[in-house]
């Protein structure tokens, strides 16, 4: 992880030389040397604004961890029929 916040580091632009392409963030302001620097950057910040969920496939509730979904399937286990727990 600390080699890619050293590249991301890397791809910022130094504010003191002019002479280098600038390509600005609209969401942030950050302005990159390329333009793959700065699609990089976006592509990243959207999949953080859109957190991964997971979905139970017995009652279709949403999670925000695999470790929750796990926890939340063991009431289904549990459970006589399997969904009395989608409550869980």
């Amino acid at each position: 992880e600390a080699d890619a916040d050293y590249e991301a580091e890397q791809d910022l632009v130094d504010p003191t030389a002019e002479f280098q392409a600038r390509y600005p963030c609209d969401t942030c302001g950050k302005q990159f040397v390329g333009l793959l620097a700065l699609q990089n950057h976006q592509c990243i910040n959207q999949i953080q604004s859109q957190p991964q969920t997971f979905d139970c496939e017995i009652c279709h509730k949403s999670y925000t961890s695999i470790a929750a979904l796990k926890s939340h399937r063991g009431w289904h286990l549990r459970s006589p029929d399997g969904k009395a727990a989608a409550n869980n």
